[in-house]
């Protein structure tokens, strides 16, 4: 039995393009709201836990 290259060998699979599709409205518009608004409520969280443990906010 005859070794062959790795580099010789016949793709069995198809190669699928997992690029972003031009002019995506969900890549272009959605995504980045998403990621400004997720932002934004880790801030929020973050601040209010400081807010809690610096005893500016008071917690019963």
């Amino acid at each position: 039995m005859k070794k062959v290259a790795t580099d010789q060998r016949k793709p069995t699979r198809r190669r699928v393009s997992h690029r972003m599709p031009a002019g995506s409205l969900f890549y272009e518009k959605v995504i980045p709201f998403l990621l400004a608004g997720l932002a934004i409520l880790m801030a929020l969280l973050i601040l209010s836990a400081l807010g809690i443990l610096l005893g500016v906010v008071p917690f019963n």
